[in-house]
Protein backbone atom coordinates (compact mmCIF):
# COMPACT_ATOMS: atom_id res chain seq x y z
CA UNK A 1 0.00 0.00 0.00
CA UNK A 2 2.66 2.29 0.82
CA UNK A 3 4.39 2.06 -2.53
CA UNK A 4 1.33 2.01 -4.54
CA UNK A 5 0.75 5.73 -5.51
CA UNK A 6 4.63 5.81 -6.37
CA UNK A 7 4.22 3.11 -8.48
CA UNK A 8 1.45 3.94 -10.30
CA UNK A 9 2.98 7.07 -10.96
CA UNK A 10 5.80 5.69 -12.95
CA UNK A 11 3.78 3.31 -14.72
CA UNK A 12 1.96 6.17 -15.90
CA UNK A 13 4.95 8.34 -16.88
CA UNK A 14 6.57 4.85 -18.78
CA UNK A 15 3.02 4.68 -20.69
CA UNK A 16 3.17 8.54 -21.63
CA UNK A 17 6.87 8.48 -23.01
CA UNK A 18 5.92 6.99 -26.61
CA UNK A 19 3.19 9.74 -26.81
CA UNK A 20 5.56 12.39 -26.10
CA UNK A 21 8.04 11.05 -28.26
CA UNK A 22 5.56 10.20 -31.07
CA UNK A 23 4.10 14.20 -30.51
CA UNK A 24 8.21 15.49 -30.86
CA UNK A 25 8.36 13.31 -33.93
CA UNK A 26 5.50 14.74 -35.92
CA UNK A 27 6.22 18.41 -34.45
CA UNK A 28 10.03 18.29 -35.96
CA UNK A 29 8.32 16.61 -39.30
CA UNK A 30 6.06 19.51 -39.91
CA UNK A 31 8.87 22.04 -39.07
CA UNK A 32 10.47 20.73 -42.12
CA UNK A 33 7.38 20.46 -44.11
CA UNK A 34 6.29 23.90 -43.14
CA UNK A 35 9.76 25.11 -44.55
CA UNK A 36 11.10 25.61 -40.95
CA UNK A 37 14.50 25.65 -42.09
CA UNK A 38 13.92 28.50 -44.81
CA UNK A 39 11.85 30.64 -42.75
CA UNK A 40 14.51 30.61 -39.70
CA UNK A 41 16.85 31.91 -42.81
CA UNK A 42 14.77 34.52 -43.08
CA UNK A 43 14.26 35.46 -39.58
CA UNK A 44 17.93 35.44 -39.32
CA UNK A 45 18.40 37.58 -41.83
CA UNK A 46 15.65 40.27 -40.85
CA UNK A 47 17.19 40.03 -36.97
CA UNK A 48 21.10 41.27 -38.36
CA UNK A 49 18.96 44.06 -40.14
CA UNK A 50 17.18 44.85 -36.95
CA UNK A 51 19.95 44.57 -34.50
CA UNK A 52 22.31 47.71 -34.91
CA UNK A 53 18.95 49.37 -35.41
CA UNK A 54 17.69 48.50 -32.24
CA UNK A 55 21.07 48.91 -30.57
CA UNK A 56 21.80 52.14 -31.82
CA UNK A 57 17.64 53.16 -30.79
CA UNK A 58 18.90 51.80 -27.01
CA UNK A 59 21.71 53.66 -26.68
CA UNK A 60 20.16 56.62 -28.40
CA UNK A 61 17.64 56.71 -25.38
CA UNK A 62 19.79 55.73 -23.04
CA UNK A 63 22.00 58.45 -23.78
CA UNK A 64 19.21 60.99 -22.91
CA UNK A 65 19.57 59.49 -18.83
CA UNK A 66 23.01 58.26 -18.34
CA UNK A 67 26.75 58.87 -19.85
CA UNK A 68 26.65 57.95 -23.81
CA UNK A 69 29.96 56.16 -22.86
CA UNK A 70 28.69 53.91 -20.04
CA UNK A 71 25.42 53.02 -23.05
CA UNK A 72 27.66 52.18 -25.44
CA UNK A 73 29.49 49.66 -22.72
CA UNK A 74 26.22 47.78 -22.21
CA UNK A 75 25.45 47.54 -26.16
CA UNK A 76 28.86 46.27 -26.78
CA UNK A 77 28.69 43.92 -24.24
CA UNK A 78 25.39 42.80 -24.95
CA UNK A 79 26.20 42.34 -28.88
CA UNK A 80 29.88 41.34 -28.28
CA UNK A 81 28.55 38.35 -25.79
CA UNK A 82 27.00 36.44 -28.48
CA UNK A 83 30.30 36.21 -30.74
CA UNK A 84 34.27 36.07 -29.99
CA UNK A 85 34.43 39.27 -32.12
CA UNK A 86 33.46 41.62 -29.47
CA UNK A 87 36.37 44.50 -30.04
CA UNK A 88 34.99 44.64 -34.12
CA UNK A 89 31.34 45.17 -32.43
CA UNK A 90 32.25 47.67 -30.08
CA UNK A 91 34.29 49.58 -33.06
CA UNK A 92 30.80 49.49 -34.86
CA UNK A 93 28.64 51.13 -32.52
CA UNK A 94 31.35 53.70 -31.31
CA UNK A 95 31.23 55.27 -35.18
CA UNK A 96 27.91 54.65 -35.38
CA UNK A 97 27.48 56.92 -32.50
CA UNK A 98 29.86 59.39 -33.22
CA UNK A 99 28.73 60.13 -36.98
CA UNK A 100 25.16 60.61 -35.65
CA UNK A 101 23.35 63.51 -35.31
CA UNK A 102 21.96 64.99 -32.30
CA UNK A 103 19.33 62.16 -31.94
CA UNK A 104 15.43 63.32 -32.17
CA UNK A 105 12.13 61.49 -31.56
CA UNK A 106 11.98 60.54 -35.32
CA UNK A 107 15.27 59.52 -36.05
CA UNK A 108 14.66 56.53 -32.32
CA UNK A 109 10.85 55.70 -33.79
CA UNK A 110 12.24 55.24 -37.47
CA UNK A 111 15.21 52.90 -35.74
CA UNK A 112 12.53 50.69 -33.73
CA UNK A 113 10.40 50.65 -36.75
CA UNK A 114 13.34 48.98 -38.95
CA UNK A 115 14.29 47.15 -35.63
CA UNK A 116 10.91 45.58 -35.38
CA UNK A 117 11.28 44.16 -39.15
CA UNK A 118 12.15 40.65 -37.68
CA UNK A 119 8.83 40.44 -35.36
CA UNK A 120 6.62 40.83 -39.28
CA UNK A 121 8.73 37.79 -40.84
CA UNK A 122 8.54 35.67 -36.92
CA UNK A 123 4.46 36.34 -36.30
CA UNK A 124 4.66 34.44 -40.10
CA UNK A 125 6.52 31.83 -39.20
CA UNK A 126 4.28 31.11 -36.05
CA UNK A 127 0.99 30.74 -37.69
CA UNK A 128 2.28 28.79 -40.42
CA UNK A 129 3.60 26.74 -37.11
CA UNK A 130 0.15 27.13 -35.49
CA UNK A 131 -1.96 25.66 -38.92
CA UNK A 132 -3.63 29.40 -39.02
CA UNK A 133 -3.81 32.31 -41.75
CA UNK A 134 -1.84 35.55 -41.03
CA UNK A 135 -4.57 37.69 -41.43
CA UNK A 136 -3.71 40.82 -39.25
CA UNK A 137 -4.53 44.71 -41.07
CA UNK A 138 -1.53 46.82 -41.53
CA UNK A 139 -2.05 48.99 -38.82
CA UNK A 140 -3.08 46.43 -36.53
CA UNK A 141 -0.06 44.20 -37.42
CA UNK A 142 2.23 47.25 -37.04
CA UNK A 143 0.75 47.40 -33.26
CA UNK A 144 2.15 43.77 -32.65
CA UNK A 145 5.39 44.07 -34.24
CA UNK A 146 5.84 46.96 -31.83
CA UNK A 147 4.21 45.36 -29.02
CA UNK A 148 6.61 42.07 -29.38
CA UNK A 149 9.44 44.54 -29.54
CA UNK A 150 8.43 46.54 -26.32
CA UNK A 151 7.98 43.48 -24.40
CA UNK A 152 9.06 39.85 -25.99
CA UNK A 153 12.45 41.45 -27.34
CA UNK A 154 13.08 43.60 -24.38
CA UNK A 155 12.77 40.11 -22.06
CA UNK A 156 14.53 38.38 -24.68
CA UNK A 157 17.13 41.14 -24.10
CA UNK A 158 17.44 41.03 -20.59
CA UNK A 159 18.21 37.45 -20.54
CA UNK A 160 21.27 38.20 -22.29
CA UNK A 161 22.82 41.28 -20.69
CA UNK A 162 22.23 39.66 -17.42
CA UNK A 163 25.60 38.95 -17.17
CA UNK A 164 26.53 42.39 -17.61
CA UNK A 165 24.45 43.32 -14.68
CA UNK A 166 25.45 40.28 -12.57
CA UNK A 167 28.50 42.11 -10.72
CA UNK A 168 26.93 45.13 -9.93
CA UNK A 169 24.49 42.87 -7.98
CA UNK A 170 26.59 40.74 -6.67
CA UNK A 171 28.29 43.61 -4.94
CA UNK A 172 25.55 44.38 -3.28
CA UNK A 173 24.89 41.61 -2.56
CA UNK A 174 28.07 41.11 -0.84
CA UNK A 175 26.98 42.59 2.48
CA UNK A 176 25.07 39.48 2.82
CA UNK A 177 27.53 36.15 4.10
CA UNK A 178 28.21 34.23 1.71
CA UNK A 179 25.55 35.90 -0.47
CA UNK A 180 27.67 37.27 -3.36
CA UNK A 181 28.55 33.70 -4.41
CA UNK A 182 25.38 32.61 -4.16
CA UNK A 183 23.84 35.46 -5.40
CA UNK A 184 26.17 35.86 -8.53
CA UNK A 185 25.26 32.24 -8.95
CA UNK A 186 21.28 32.90 -9.18
CA UNK A 187 21.75 35.42 -11.35
CA UNK A 188 24.07 33.83 -13.46
CA UNK A 189 22.43 30.36 -14.22
CA UNK A 190 18.25 31.10 -12.82
CA UNK A 191 17.61 34.51 -14.25
CA UNK A 192 18.48 34.15 -17.88
CA UNK A 193 16.79 31.28 -18.21
CA UNK A 194 13.73 32.38 -16.62
CA UNK A 195 13.32 35.05 -18.66
CA UNK A 196 14.01 33.47 -21.52
CA UNK A 197 11.31 30.91 -20.86
CA UNK A 198 9.14 33.81 -20.56
CA UNK A 199 9.91 35.58 -23.54
CA UNK A 200 9.70 32.79 -25.39
CA UNK A 201 5.86 31.59 -23.41
CA UNK A 202 4.88 34.92 -24.29
CA UNK A 203 5.23 33.93 -28.27
CA UNK A 204 3.64 30.87 -28.36
CA UNK A 205 0.79 31.71 -26.25
CA UNK A 206 0.06 35.31 -27.49
CA UNK A 207 1.56 35.61 -30.98
CA UNK A 208 -0.02 32.87 -33.25
CA UNK A 209 -3.92 33.72 -34.10
CA UNK A 210 -4.93 30.06 -32.84
CA UNK A 211 -4.61 30.67 -29.27
CA UNK A 212 -2.63 27.65 -27.40
CA UNK A 213 -3.51 26.84 -24.00
CA UNK A 214 -0.57 27.93 -20.99
CA UNK A 215 0.41 23.86 -20.78
CA UNK A 216 1.27 23.87 -24.52
CA UNK A 217 3.01 27.28 -24.53
CA UNK A 218 5.00 26.12 -21.21
CA UNK A 219 6.09 23.24 -22.30
CA UNK A 220 7.07 24.05 -25.84
CA UNK A 221 9.17 27.38 -23.92
CA UNK A 222 10.41 25.23 -21.93
CA UNK A 223 12.11 22.92 -24.75
CA UNK A 224 13.15 26.08 -26.38
CA UNK A 225 14.62 27.78 -23.63
CA UNK A 226 16.70 24.57 -22.80
CA UNK A 227 18.24 24.02 -25.92
CA UNK A 228 19.16 27.56 -26.84
CA UNK A 229 20.89 27.51 -23.17
CA UNK A 230 22.48 24.28 -24.01
CA UNK A 231 23.42 25.80 -27.58
CA UNK A 232 25.04 29.29 -27.04
CA UNK A 233 27.99 27.76 -25.03
CA UNK A 234 28.35 25.21 -27.47
CA UNK A 235 28.43 27.92 -30.52
CA UNK A 236 30.81 30.01 -29.04
CA UNK A 237 33.21 27.41 -27.99
CA UNK A 238 32.91 26.27 -31.81
CA UNK A 239 33.27 29.60 -33.00
CA UNK A 240 36.29 30.41 -30.96
CA UNK A 241 38.16 26.67 -31.27
CA UNK A 242 37.00 25.23 -34.31
CA UNK A 243 35.62 27.77 -36.96
CA UNK A 244 38.43 29.22 -39.53
CA UNK A 245 35.33 32.17 -40.30
CA UNK A 246 38.25 34.84 -40.41
CA UNK A 247 40.32 32.92 -42.86
CA UNK A 248 36.95 32.55 -44.74
CA UNK A 249 35.27 35.03 -44.75
CA UNK A 250 38.02 38.06 -43.93
CA UNK A 251 36.25 41.21 -42.49
CA UNK A 252 32.88 39.76 -43.08
CA UNK A 253 33.50 37.32 -40.25
CA UNK A 254 31.80 39.16 -37.97
CA UNK A 255 28.61 39.20 -39.82
CA UNK A 256 28.76 35.34 -40.55
CA UNK A 257 28.91 34.38 -37.23
CA UNK A 258 26.20 36.69 -36.07
CA UNK A 259 24.45 35.26 -39.01
CA UNK A 260 24.68 31.88 -37.92
CA UNK A 261 24.09 32.33 -34.36
CA UNK A 262 20.55 33.74 -35.40
CA UNK A 263 19.53 30.83 -38.00
CA UNK A 264 20.80 28.76 -34.88
CA UNK A 265 18.32 30.80 -32.31
CA UNK A 266 15.40 30.90 -35.09
CA UNK A 267 15.38 27.17 -35.55
CA UNK A 268 15.20 26.64 -32.05
CA UNK A 269 12.00 29.33 -31.43
CA UNK A 270 10.29 28.14 -34.40
CA UNK A 271 11.03 23.78 -33.25
CA UNK A 272 9.68 25.12 -29.95
CA UNK A 273 6.54 26.41 -31.53
CA UNK A 274 5.69 23.82 -33.25
CA UNK A 275 5.85 21.72 -30.26
CA UNK A 276 3.57 23.93 -28.69
CA UNK A 277 1.42 23.81 -31.61
CA UNK A 278 1.18 19.93 -31.83
CA UNK A 279 1.14 19.60 -28.03
CA UNK A 280 -2.17 21.63 -28.08
CA UNK A 281 -3.79 19.81 -31.15
CA UNK A 282 -2.41 15.81 -30.38
CA UNK A 283 -2.53 16.43 -26.33
CA UNK A 284 -5.54 18.73 -25.68
CA UNK A 285 -7.43 18.94 -29.06
CA UNK A 286 -7.52 14.92 -29.52
CA UNK A 287 -6.05 15.00 -33.45
CA UNK A 288 -4.02 12.45 -34.77
CA UNK A 289 -0.65 13.14 -35.57
CA UNK A 290 -1.52 11.63 -38.84
CA UNK A 291 -4.37 14.18 -39.24
CA UNK A 292 -2.26 17.15 -37.84
CA UNK A 293 0.95 16.09 -40.67
CA UNK A 294 -2.22 16.36 -43.50
CA UNK A 295 -3.02 19.40 -42.30
CA UNK A 296 0.56 20.82 -42.79
CA UNK A 297 1.19 19.52 -45.92
CA UNK A 298 -2.06 21.15 -47.34
CA UNK A 299 -0.70 24.42 -46.26
CA UNK A 300 3.16 24.00 -47.04
CA UNK A 301 4.68 25.91 -49.58
CA UNK A 302 6.48 23.05 -51.19
CA UNK A 303 3.62 20.82 -51.09
CA UNK A 304 5.41 17.87 -49.86
CA UNK A 305 3.97 14.18 -51.11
Amino acid sequence: MTFAFPRKLARRIRDSVPRWLAIVGYAARDFVIDGGLHLSAAIAFYAILSLFPLALAGVSMAAWFVDPQWAIEQASGLLGGMTPHADTIRDIIEKAIASRSQANLISIVVLLWAGSRVFAVLIRALNIAFDVDNTYGFFRRLLVELGMLLSVGLLFVGALVVDLLAPALGNLLGEIPHGKAAGLTFIGWTLPALLLAVSFFCLYKFVPRHRCNWQSAALGAAVATALTLAARPLFLTYVGQLASYSHIYGWLAIGIVLLVWAEIVAIITLFGGELASHIQMMAYDGLSGAEVSRRHRRRSPDRAN
